[in-house]
């Protein structure tokens, strides 16, 4: 599995369990916010990742 389907995977497991209206909002509030800063900079990441893997 290359670098960009796995950070997509990571990504997209992450994003569901936070979509889950009860405990992704419990998961958000005892972090202080914190999982929404680094789902920020996974995506991030995911997008430079597959920026750099792309065919051109």
């Amino acid at each position: 599995m290359s670098n960009a389907k796995a950070m997509k995977l990571l990504t997209g497991v992450m994003e569901a369990v936070l979509a889950i209206p009860v405990l992704g909002g419990l998961i958000v509030l005892a972090s202080a916010y914190w999982a929404l800063v680094v789902m920020c900079v996974l995506h991030a990441a995911t997008l430079i990742i597959l920026n750099f893997e792309s065919p051109e």
